[in-house]
C-alpha cells in the first residue's frame, strides 16, 4: 500500500503543483492586460484634453492678434514681413 501511495501521489501531486503555478502566472498577465485595457483608454483621453486646452490657448492668441491689428492695421504695414504676412493670413 505505501510503495503504491507513493508511485501514484507524488507524481501526481507534482504535476498538479505545476498546473496551478502556470494558472496563477497566467491569471496575473491576463490581469495586467485588462488593467492595460482600462488604463489606455484613460491616457488617450487626458492626451487628447491636453491638446484641445493648447488649441484653445492658441485661438485665444490669434484672436486677440487679430483684434489688435484691427484696431491698428497700420502696424501690420509697418511692420516686419512676418507680421506682413500673418496679418494677410489673418484676414483671408
Amino acid at each position: 500500500m505505501r510503495l503504491l501511495f507513493s508511485t501514484l501521489i507524488i507524481p501526481i501531486a507534482g504535476i498538479v503543483m505545476v498546473v496551478i503555478i502556470v494558472a496563477v502566472v497566467s491569471m496575473r498577465k491576463t490581469r495586467s492586460r485588462e488593467l492595460d485595457a482600462h488604463l489606455d483608454p484613460r491616457t488617450k483621453e487626458m492626451e487628447h484634453e491636453r491638446k484641445m486646452k493648447e488649441l484653445e490657448v492658441e485661438k485665444a492668441k490669434v484672436e486677440l492678434e487679430r483684434a489688435r491689428l484691427n484696431k491698428n492695421p497700420q502696424a501690420a504695414v509697418e511692420g516686419d514681413g512676418w507680421r506682413r504676412r500673418r496679418w494677410h493670413f489673418l484676414m483671408t
